[in-house]
């Protein structure tokens, strides 16, 4: 914010200075054009490094305990960092983002719905490793395990299984429903599973997935 006054008081005295001076409008023209590129870049930049290198938080989201994430929740990546960074100037200037809020069915900014990406809240305190798994999780853990998911399922795939079953109840109900959906049809398409044991949630599935990767099972 600092950097954005500077840049901006910056830009305001040499555009004075250029109009006593009696200036062409052409250099007044090109000075305003690139001064304008430097504010989009440095304003769309800053988004992207921060949410990019922090794992979806700028130091604002940082300090409100909030995080942005794949809809399939998993972590962002620069793609959709870029993609957030470049629409948001619709969503902040335009309020666009609060009309999208308001009556899109997602509930999300424009940023959000073109990048595939949600917005949750952090948890207030560290995540315990402990996972609450329904009566249906183990119920429907026997049908997964007959689906070979020990062998064909990576480390990194049961660590996204077993992050989203950590911060699921950090996650709003419509929120909680889309990334447990994506998750589930994922895993899916990577197993080549057509049809999965019917009478469960998409949550109680993955907690039967997370107990089928015997691997990991304490």
């Amino acid at each position: 914010m600092f950097g954005f006054v500077c840049l901006s008081f910056v830009w305001f005295s040499v555009n004075r200075q250029l109009e006593e001076s009696n200036a062409s409008n052409e250099l007044t023209k090109w000075f305003n054009a690139l001064m304008f590129i430097l504010f989009f870049v440095i304003y769309t930049g800053y988004f992207v490094y921060f949410e990019t290198v922090w794992n979806g938080q700028t130091p604002g989201k940082r300090f409100t305990k909030i995080r942005v994430i794949k809809a399939d929740g998993r972590p962002l990546g620069l793609q959709q960092a870029s993609l957030r960074a470049l629409l948001r100037p619709f969503d902040d200037f335009f309020s666009l983002g609060v009309l999208f809020i308001i009556f899109h069915k997602t509930e999300k900014r424009i940023g959000d719905i073109v990048a595939q990406t949600i917005v949750i809240q952090e948890p207030r305190r560290p995540l315990t490793i402990a996972i609450d798994i329904s009566n249906n999780g183990h119920n429907a853990k026997k049908e997964w395990t007959s689906l070979g998911v020990n062998d064909r399922l990576t480390i990194q795939d049961f660590a996204v299984v077993k992050d989203y079953l950590q911060r699921r109840h950090n996650f709003s109900a419509k929120a909680r429903s889309e990334v447990s959906d994506r998750l589930l049809r994922q895993l899916q398409d990577k197993l080549d599973i057509r049809e999965i044991p019917l009478g469960f949630t998409a949550d109680e599935h993955l907690e039967a997935i997370y107990l089928s990767y015997t691997k990991y099972e304490s």
